[in-house]
């Protein structure tokens, strides 16, 4: 088979070929809200200023003889197009695609039905998993298109079978690719990308309403807890030692996520009253905490994310952060440990203890 031709978006595909298949379409599924966040607090000058926009309104689109490629999952066109907004890759320049510099010809199998692309970068990272793979089955719902099978990358993710039961999605309509995946379907249904469109008030709000019955009925807050990524490879913290004897003479019990279930998880921020943790996947747990729990993010000063912020706007939380220099930087900035400055977390925790 040849290699790519060229890229566009999915919307742009359904446009300038429905003349040739018709089927071809793009569901608007009005789920966008807007958004005012105010800033986020801490003990110096906001590290993300007021900000107020309107989010990009989610869709589902039907691609007629659309393929699917690779472990990746990448979608193609039927002229071997990548489109590149259903294509997930770490770089968002499509140019850098692995299909235009890794492309190797496989043999293509036919699938007679309708095939839903849910595909994401890095599929076994709990939060993508959450945003960027459970989120979109709702989009599909909302759609009402029939789904014959659902194409997921990589290897099955270990809470992938409670959820798809809670779902009720038969595990038999669960396909997942690998290096020798390669897919033509009747029509492919593609829900758009919450990574590309923006994490929305909508995921939050589905996942509460599928996620936290299923762990219990009745949550009080009563925990302070501390999440350590001491099991890590990156993005750890070098004087976890001292940070954990503060927290702990604040009364912070401390936990490990990597350990703990779903239900676990979900359980353990739906009854905490203040969280203090240093970014990374398992704060995409804030969606289970309640309105007004206090949320301290731990950063090193070479990378600061907004993610958590905007996902505590959503779910009303009470959000800090505190900025501390990174240790040894070396490579990515994303993966730098930090340094944390044991006197400003302290008052840090003086100053939200004394708030009413």
């Amino acid at each position: 088979m040849s290699r790519p031709l060229g890229y566009c978006t999915v919307q742009e595909w359904v446009h300038s070929s429905r003349s040739k298949y018709p089927e071809n379409m793009t569901m608007d599924l009005n789920l966008a809200a807007h958004c005012r966040l105010s800033p986020s607090k801490g003990l110096y000058q906001p590290v993300f200023t007021e900000m107020a926009y309107r989010e990009p309104n989610p869709f589902v689109s039907i691609v007629a003889e659309g393929r699917v490629w690779g472990r990746s999952g990448a979608v193609l066109t039927p002229n071997v197009h990548l489109l590149y907004d259903a294509s997930t890759y770490h770089d968002f320049d499509p140019r850098q695609h692995e299909v235009f510099h890794a492309w190797t010809p496989l043999q293509m199998d036919r699938f007679h039905g309708t095939a839903a692309v849910i595909t994401c970068w890095d599929p076994q990272n709990y939060f993508h998993w959450l945003y960027d793979i459970i989120a979109r089955f709702e989009l599909l719902r909302k759609s009402g298109v029939r789904v014959d099978q659902y194409i997921l990358n990589g290897t099955k993710h270990r809470f992938l079978d409670e959820v798809l039961r809670l779902l009720k999605i038969e595990e038999s309509k669960v396909v997942y690719t690998d290096d020798q995946f390669y897919w033509s379907a009747s029509q492919l249904a593609i829900p758009s990308l919450p990574n590309r469109v923006g994490y929305s008030e909508w995921t939050v709000d589905f996942l509460r309403k599928k996620l936290l019955p299923y762990a219990s009925k009745d949550f009080r807050r009563s925990k302070s807890i501390y999440i350590s990524r001491g099991d890590a490879a990156y993005r750890r913290i070098a004087n976890e030692h001292e940070v954990i004897g503060v927290l702990q003479r604040f009364g912070f019990e401390v936990y490990t996520l990597g350990a703990l279930t779903l239900k676990e998880q979900i359980q353990l921020f739906a009854s905490a009253e203040m969280i203090v943790a240093p970014h990374g996947a398992g704060l995409a747990n804030l969606t289970f905490a309640q309105p007004g729990t206090k949320v301290i993010e731990l950063f090193a000063e070479t990378f600061v994310s907004p993610l958590y912020w905007v996902l505590s706007h959503h779910c009303k939380l009470d959000y800090y952060t505190l900025v501390s220099k990174a240790y040894n930087p070396q490579g990515y900035a994303g993966f730098h440990d930090s340094l944390v400055d044991i006197n400003e977390l302290c008052c840090l925790l003086l100053k939200i203890r004394m708030q009413p």
